[in-house]
């Protein structure tokens, strides 16, 4: 795919790299300015939520991330891209594969109770404004993407018999990723979130918040999640970067 370049992003192909987002990093740091999808083919480096390790080993996923710059995004809404990417990837797995791929609030991808796929996103600010934003995929597509320890954890290919290359992936997600950030950048966050509900799997479950029994209520406007703690019964929303929340029993 070397110069490719797919809707409004020049696609630039890496073999091997530590880590993608912190590829996308080091480029917004040095000042380029061109939105970018960096296409690995394995991260030594690859990291996750909460600086999880994310393992990513040659020709088993799809390992990426959109460096872009949205300058009309105020500072404190740039978290709001995860969702963009989340309804994205979701809706053209479903078409690519037919298989009913779900949203594990915030952004995880889910298939028949085990993830499939992580998202990241990181920032940077100038005054008020987001400058860049390098938001990571991780989407584990082929047997062997991730160690058999993570009993919670799977591949497209285990589930579903079949795993997509990248490229067709690819053809599908970015004009669907554009089509929302427009909405999102003129509209902000919240006609993005009703298209993100229906395909979130998390809403009315039972669910452990950093370990504690809650009920999963609602995506609020700004994407908090609303839950009611299940000893108290205390409504709070909480933030994805404040908390893990994971099903009762499994991962969803």
């Amino acid at each position: 795919m070397e110069g490719r370049e797919i809707s409004s992003w020049k696609i630039d192909p890496v073999e091997s790299i530590d880590s993608t987002n912190l590829e996308a990093r080091r480029r917004a740091r040095r000042g380029e300015k061109r939105r970018t999808l960096i296409l690995a083919g394995e991260q030594t480096a690859g990291r996750g939520r909460m600086e999880r390790r994310w393992v990513s080993p040659a020709g088993a996923g799809l390992w990426m991330t959109q460096l872009f710059f949205p300058e009309k995004v105020p500072a404190e809404r740039a978290g709001g891209a995860v969702f963009l990417s989340a309804v994205a990837l979701c809706r053209t797995l479903r078409e690519i594969t037919g298989a009913q791929v779900g949203v594990k609030w915030p952004n995880d991808l889910v298939l028949s109770g085990k993830k499939i796929c992580g998202m990241l996103a990181e920032c940077g600010f100038q005054g008020d404004r987001c400058a860049w934003i390098g938001l990571g995929t991780g989407l584990n597509l082929r047997k062997g993407a991730l160690p058999p320890e993570l009993i919670y954890a799977s591949s497209l290919e285990e589930i579903t018999g079949r795993a997509p290359e990248p490229e067709e992936i690819l053809e599908k997600y970015l004009p669907e990723f554009d089509r929302l950030e427009k909405i999102w950048e003129e509209a902000g966050l919240a006609p993005v979130l009703e298209e993100y509900r229906p395909l979130c799997v998390s809403l009315g479950k039972d669910v452990r918040v950093n370990g504690v029994a809650a009920r999963a209520l609602e995506v609020e406007k700004n994407g908090a999640l609303r839950v009611r703690y299940a000893e108290t019964g205390e409504v709070r929303a909480v933030l994805a970067g404040d908390v893990s929340v994971r099903g009762m029993t499994d991962y969803i």
